[in-house]
């Protein structure tokens, strides 16, 4: 199983992938230090970067990728089990079509929002704005 983790930025892919990382390390024993589960994906990286991670990703070998809303574009991996957007999306539209990439083989999967209350999200229509 595989899952993705959209953030808002690409300060914050880098930030989270090591923390999930340690996290993972600490927690389970599941990736011990060097091992990689957890990878950064954005557009600031070098081409042959995000090429290498997407194949790992693919491949299963890196299990979380956090990304910007550069990832995702021609992906069809069916076993995506959880799709999390750590921050609000850019839109209802990019939410629907980010977290449709969860459970495409059928079988059961996640997609959770974790998004700071106290800013309004992108993704609801402004405070008196009429329909």
């Amino acid at each position: 199983p595989s899952a993705i983790v959209y953030c808002t930025t690409r300060k914050d892919c880098e930030k989270l992938a090591i923390e999930l990382n340690k996290a993972l390390q600490r927690a389970v024993g599941w990736c011990q230090p060097g091992d990689i589960a957890v990878e950064a994906y954005h557009a600031g990286l070098p081409k042959q970067t995000r090429i290498n991670v997407q194949n790992r990703w693919t491949q299963g070998k890196t299990i979380v990728v956090c990304a910007t809303i550069a990832f995702g574009m021609g992906i069809d991996k069916p076993n995506v089990r959880l799709v999390a957007h750590y921050g609000w999306p850019q839109s209802l539209e990019a939410y629907h079509q980010e977290s449709g990439r969860a459970g495409r083989d059928g079988k059961p999967a996640k997609c959770v929002l974790l998004a700071p209350m106290t800013t309004q999200p992108t993704l609801l229509p402004s405070v008196g704005r009429s329909e």
